[in-house]
């Protein structure tokens, strides 16, 4: 069944209009940029997409401070996570950090 979900988020998540880091990517630094972006390799350190979506996906797995305007958490997060809209965490979703956000959402089984 966790196959089939993330499966499922996977092909929801894929967009061609959006940033993408791969499954086999490794990325430690800063980013900020203006553009929505999907994480479903690996990422260390900041993510600033001020007015924009990060996603997570179901096998990313972020360490960073995040600031954006929605949050979308199907893989792991260890960070504080700050937005000006939403965080989304699914049940595949792992968070460990502060959340500052006017709206969450968090699905049965997320943690």
């Amino acid at each position: 069944m966790l196959e089939a979900t993330k499966s499922a988020a996977a092909n929801t998540l894929v967009d061609p209009g959006r940033t993408q880091l791969g499954r086999s990517l490794v990325v430690k630094g800063d980013v900020m940029g203006n553009e929505d972006l999907t994480i479903f390799g690996q990422f260390e350190g900041t993510l600033n997409l001020q007015g924009h979506c990060l996603t997570i996906g179901p096998e990313g797995k972020v360490k960073a401070e995040i600031q954006a305007a929605r949050v979308v958490i199907y893989g792991s997060v260890h960070g504080n996570i700050s937005v000006k809209e939403r965080v989304e965490i699914y049940k595949t979703g792992h968070v460990v950090g502060d959340l500052l956000s006017p709206g969450i959402s968090i699905e049965d089984g997320a943690y």
